[in-house]
């Protein structure tokens, strides 16, 4: 090779990005029982509160975020509730970067998605589909700050309103006085996400499919006390899987995972002390 064909190809090399790869899509998913609470009126009536069944998310290093959560029954067109789920490294500690959407769980196309950036001003742009049985929203993020992050955990996962209360003051950790109080209706554990998991695709949008029946519970008692016994039995196998884990980080990660799992299993607990 001559001198200066030598001169262009090094040329080349030296202008090559260094350390650039292709973006990868991380993937995973979650399966949640039915074990919201069963709200029964002296009318006869009763109603469930929104039951979260499966949580799907893909994470594209290119800077996008896709989140799916099916719901047991159609969402309603409004609601007092809010949805919330959180991006973060594989520990599953909410630190700076930590992706947070927030979403309320209904029909209308005026109950908007956000998402911010801990650590970041502003928000996300953010796309909603429903689907055609009402029964799953589909939130699509992408920002240039989402992209090349650590992301390895979905937590947080979560339904919640802001109820009515007593005037209360909590001394810690500072003294607050208020009449409002965060009350969680129904949540669920948080999940590793991949580039081994194959991306899941969403559902049909609204308008394409048939809509499926409404599924009712006949035993909503015996419904709850199967869903703590999943529970338990998924508590047990993170806390083997703690035990044998071989790096601090997979424990860490596990440690969160069991935490989330045994506060689920004391909603679940309360609920049935209340409703059975």
């Amino acid at each position: 090779m001559g001198l200066k064909r030598l001169a262009v190809a090094l040329g080349v090399v030296a202008m090559s990005p260094v350390g650039s790869a292709s973006a990868e899509v991380r993937s995973g998913s979650v399966a949640d029982p039915v074990d919201s609470a069963l709200h029964q009126n002296v009318d006869g009536t009763s109603y469930r509160d929104q039951d979260i069944q499966r949580v799907t998310a893909s994470y594209d290093t290119a800077g996008s975020i896709t989140m799916t959560f099916y719901f047991l029954d159609p969402v309603p067109a409004s609601t007092a509730d809010t949805l919330q789920a959180s991006f973060s490294a594989a520990s599953c500690t909410y630190a700076a970067g930590t992706a947070l959407l927030l979403l309320p769980p209904s029909s209308s196309a005026y109950s908007p998605a956000s998402m911010t950036l801990s650590g970041y001003e502003g928000s996300i742009p953010t796309t909603r589909t429903l689907s055609a049985d009402h029964r799953a929203i589909t939130v699509q993020a992408s920002a240039p700050a989402l992209a090349n992050r650590d992301y390895g955990c979905v937590h947080l996962i979560s339904l919640w309103r802001v109820n009515k209360v007593p005037f209360h003051c909590d001394a810690y950790p500072v003294v607050t006085c208020t009449d409002l109080e965060k009350a969680i209706t129904d949540d669920t554990t948080s999940f590793s996400i991949d580039a081994a998991t194959p991306a899941i695709p969403s559902p049909e949008p609204e308008g394409t499919a048939t809509q499926t029946p409404t599924v009712t519970a006949t035993d909503p008692c015996g419904t709850a006390r199967d869903a703590l016994r999943k529970k338990k039995q998924q508590a047990k196998k993170l806390t083997a899987q703690r035990r044998t884990a071989r790096t601090r980080q997979r424990k860490r990660a596990l440690t969160k995972q069991l935490e989330t799992t045994k506060r689920s299993i004391a909603n679940a607990r309360a609920r049935i002390d209340v409703y059975c």
